[in-house]
């Protein structure tokens, strides 16, 4: 008969079991000593408004000198105008056939900023106004825009062949409609942020008003096309031509200032 009986195997259950009472204990008693020092004892909702677009937020106390602030901002934009192109091309399988005329359309322009953060204010005085704040944003922040080539398809069969051209440092090749879009990603998906302001994440009445001004990193801008090759340096290319214009070094075009507003309500 197979013998199932296992020591080892209970040791190591009973290992596990015993680990796991200890860390729900730890994260027990770490809330109930948090909340003995004043955490979570103070709660307030509020609408902001700034330069990530307007949001909601969920406010609470950590202690006396720390502050939690978590919500989501959302900024839309979209230009109804469209602009027209003008552009020769070449035949994609002959480089040297020689400019095509084409013209077509840029529409479809959008801006869309949609990010959820987290904002931890740190008051050095425990009755003050003054607050250093430390955090992230986590959102995708993109310019998408979409265009076509007026009567492609004709173009295509009167010179043989797909056509594609360059748009500075870019290779459009359309799809068979002639349409073509592309997509700015700007910066990264979590973004750090640091500011400081000015009035009460919790207010001591009921309601409360604060200016926050600080700073996003974003990191590098990414473009994304099917239609579109694109030279990686592009876009990095194009802070360094803009740096190099202005003086301002290229590295700056990475933040992005941030300037908010906010009201709140405490409900406890």
């Amino acid at each position: 008969m197979q013998n199932y009986f296992n020591p080892l195997k209970i040791i190591l259950m009973l290992k596990k079991f015993y680990l796991s009472v200890a860390v729900v204990i730890s994260f027990v008693l770490s809330i109930t000593n948090l909340h003995a020092q004043g955490a979570f004892e103070n709660w307030a909702i509020g609408i902001e408004g700034g330069t990530y677009g307007p949001g909601i937020t969920v406010a609470t106390s950590l202690s006396s000198h720390f502050k939690l602030k978590a919500g989501v901002d959302y900024f839309g934009f979209s230009l109804n105008q469209d602009f027209d192109l003008d552009l020769t091309g070449y035949l994609e399988t002959d480089p040297r056939s020689g400019d095509i005329s084409m013209t077509g359309t840029i529409s479809d322009f959008d801006l869309k900023f949609t990010n959820f953060k987290a904002i931890v204010d740190y008051y050095p005085m425990k009755n003050g106004i003054f607050s250093i704040s430390a955090g992230f944003y986590a959102g995708n922040n993109a310019i998408t825009a979409a265009a076509k080539i007026d009567d492609y398809q004709r173009l295509v069969e009167l010179n043989g062949g797909p056509i594609i051209f360059d748009l500075e440092d870019v290779i459009i090749k359309p799809k068979s409609d002639g349409s073509f879009d592309g997509k700015i990603k700007l910066g990264n998906v979590v973004k750090p942020y640091f500011g400081l302001g000015l009035g009460r994440t919790i207010a001591n009445s009921r309601v409360g008003f604060k200016f926050d001004l600080g700073l996003i990193y974003q990191g590098n801008y990414k473009f994304e096309s099917d239609q579109l090759a694109i030279s990686q340096n592009l876009i990095s290319n194009a802070g360094s031509s803009l740096a190099d214009d202005t003086g301002i070094p290229a590295g700056i075009f990475k933040l992005w200032p941030i300037i908010n507003f906010s009201l709140s309500y405490r409900i406890f």
